[in-house]
């Protein structure tokens, strides 16, 4: 879509709850040219420089702390990364037979209003449920959020909330229950914090039965794009000897 990169030199993410915590939060990071940054928690204090050589690939592994655990709490666990000339950077959380990615979208691929996709929790395994994560690209902003299914912290489903932020600040939600799904859920900052507060947008489950009736309790996270920057018409490439699709 217009507007839309996946590379960029200025960063913003956060990692959602694993199934029981994680062993290891790791950054992928490339560039079709040689390049230099930095990886920072910058309300923590933690920061790791870095280089990349041309069309190669760089780790670079965070405290197993910026994982996110509580609900409803405002948090310093916003991750920033800089470089010096645009690059791609994919996220990874690991724990013992569950491992997701996210492709992280870049400073001027964010937005300030966004409809989550997430996915129910494992149902006989509260609270892994249903979760969404918001970090703060910018001082002094107010975060609207209407969830679609009561949160674990007490929030009605379709009744809105407000949320105030500080830059590298974050903000998980998590359902009240594993059979509630964040699907849906309405997360757009407020014209009281002024123009442009982008923010970074996170979806996905704690440990989701995944499809349905499966019993693999399997992390899934997904950054979101924002409302404006979708689009109408898509591709999808099968996989081979694969009999079914979520």
């Amino acid at each position: 879509q217009p507007g839309i990169s996946s590379k960029g030199t200025d960063h913003w993410l956060g990692f959602l709850r694993n199934n029981d915590g994680v062993l290891r939060l790791t950054l992928f990071l490339s560039a079709d040219q040689d390049a230099s940054g930095t990886v920072s928690l910058p309300l923590q204090g933690w920061s790791q420089d870095f280089t990349i050589a041309a069309d190669a690939v760089t780790l670079v592994e965070l405290p197993v702390e910026a994982m996110h655990t509580s609900s409803e709490v405002v948090e310093n666990k916003g991750v920033h990364v800089t470089s010096d000339v645009p690059i791609s950077v994919f996220a990874e959380s690991y724990q013992h037979a569950t491992e997701e990615a996210s492709l992280i979208y870049p400073l001027p691929s964010l937005g300030t209003e966004y409809r989550v996709m997430a996915y129910a929790g494992f149902p006989e395994l509260d609270p892994y449920a249903s979760e969404l994560l918001i970090v703060a690209t910018e001082n002094a902003t107010e975060v609207e959020i209407t969830p679609t299914a009561a949160t674990l912290g007490g929030h009605p489903a379709g009744l809105p909330f407000l949320v105030q932020l500080e830059q590298g600040a974050s903000y998980q939600l998590c359902a009240a229950t594993a059979a509630g799904d964040l699907t849906g859920t309405l997360v757009r900052t407020t014209e009281q914090s002024g123009p442009c507060r982008r923010i970074a947008v996170f979806g996905g489950s704690i440990c989701p039965m995944l499809p349905v009736g499966c019993p693999g309790c399997d992390h899934i996270f997904e950054q979101q794009l924002a409302v404006p920057f979708w689009g109408t018409s898509y591709f999808s490439l099968p996989w081979a000897g694969s009999n079914g699709y979520t």
